[in-house]
């Protein structure tokens, strides 16, 4: 009895010394040899350790042509804490996983910190490429806020990398940086004899086209995107199918935007709309330049917009500070897709009987159907130079340090010699 007694105790004795480490912390399951199987997110021979989270690798040896950046934990930008789990990351990166990067000084309060495929995307178009398409049978007008630049971007650090989007007058890497004002070299009027900075930037805008007239009483509104990264939308405007009323109510409405940022525009009537005198020559549109005078191009207008019945008018940017040189296409808001509904502002009446708004700017050829394509001038037209190439910028307050000899807003304006 004794003698069965003593074996059953050396078997229980052997059997305890056969158990997995710690019993494996109570994360995990003793196995075969004595070896625990660790539940999901712990590890270590005893299972006491915890797995920090995989995330996209920023630094990785590939496996294959093209093919690396595997999940890696921590995404090999930190270290893990196997104690909380958590990783510890390397400057310059942050989440989960050390999954994406910071952006600098949080941007300083004056931006937002964006992915790079948010960068791209939401970039407005400011309308430097794409003209509106005029209606057709095949093709609709382009409602202003669908204008975006359409840029995609989707390789493997789509959302992982991040930068500043700054605020308007700020700029920089980490939009620190307060943005001085722009203007026209003052000496720059002539260059190896060629006239070459004594223009302001003229855009011209056709309303209506072949098949439709303007109707009294429609409304639209204008958006300026100046150089400074700011948006500006006026309040509804009045379309006369007078020109020169309408250029009067277009005029009114851009100088009535806030902090001056249109003062001293002009808005004139376009001219004549018959085909075979396309634009005046009078406001100096339409006419063959060579290219020695560095002048306006050939102005000309899609066959469609030659409507009898259509407005057309010409927007001409004053010579100042902000609006010299060469500026951004200007938006023209008719309703569709656009502020109809009450509560938002402008609140627009928008367009009954008018199918397309023409954006004519400086057209080199007009044998595209249905699409204006802009020259934009070809650099003809004064700068848009920090401090006017003049001064130098003091970004921690956004003013010009002028050089001796010159003064004004953007240095540029030249002192009297003496």
């Amino acid at each position: 009895m004794k003698t069965a007694q003593l074996l059953l105790a050396f078997g229980l004795f052997a059997a305890a010394q056969a158990m997995c480490p710690n019993s494996c912390s109570g994360n995990g399951k003793c196995g075969q040899f004595d070896k625990c199987a660790c539940h999901q997110n712990w590890q270590g021979a005893d299972c006491s350790l915890r797995t920090c989270p995989f995330e996209l690798a920023w630094v990785d040896v590939g496996t294959d042509n093209d093919d690396a950046h595997y999940y890696a934990e921590c995404a090999n930008k930190g270290t893990c804490d196997r104690k909380s789990g958590e990783c510890k990351c390397f400057d310059g990166y942050e989440g989960k996983g050390c999954r994406r990067s910071t952006c600098p000084n949080e941007c300083s309060g004056h931006g937002t910190c964006e992915y790079i495929d948010e960068l791209a995307e939401d970039t407005e178009n400011k309308r430097t490429r794409d003209s509106w398409m005029l209606g057709s049978s095949s093709e609709a007008l382009v409602p202003s806020d669908q204008q975006d630049t359409g840029n995609v971007y989707e390789l493997w650090d789509q959302q992982k990398i991040q930068g500043c989007s700054c605020d308007a007058n700020w700029e920089g890497p980490d939009c620190s940086a307060r943005t001085c004002p722009r203007g026209d070299d003052p000496l720059t009027t002539q260059i190896n004899g060629n006239y070459y900075s004594t223009y302001v930037d003229r855009q011209a805008i056709h309303i209506g086209d072949a098949t439709n007239d303007v109707a009294d009483a429609d409304e639209i509104s204008i958006t300026y995107y100046d150089l400074y990264g700011g948006k500006w939308t006026t309040a509804a405007i009045v379309i006369s199918t007078t020109a020169g009323e309408t250029a009067t109510n277009v005029q009114a409405a851009l100088r009535a935007l806030p902090n001056r940022v249109m003062e001293g525009v002009q808005v004139y009537d376009q001219g004549t709309h018959d085909p075979s005198r396309r634009l005046s020559t009078a406001t100096n549109f339409g006419a063959q330049v060579t290219a020695l005078t560095k002048d306006w191009e050939t102005f000309d207008e899609d066959a469609d917009t030659d409507a009898v019945g259509g407005v057309g008018i010409v927007v001409e940017f004053a010579d100042a500070p902000g609006t010299s040189g060469r500026q951004y296409l200007l938006e023209v808001n008719v309703g569709l897709g656009f502020n109809t509904n009450k509560g938002i502002q402008p609140l627009l009446a928008g367009v009954a009987d008018i199918l397309a708004v023409a954006e004519v700017y400086y057209v080199a050829d007009s044998t595209e159907a249905n699409i204006l394509e802009e020259s934009y001038n070809n650099g003809n037209t004064q700068e848009a130079a920090y401090c006017s190439n003049r001064g130098l910028c003091d970004s921690s307050t956004g003013d010009c340090e002028c050089f001796s000899g010159y003064r004004g807003l953007a240095c540029q304006e030249q002192e009297a010699l003496t």
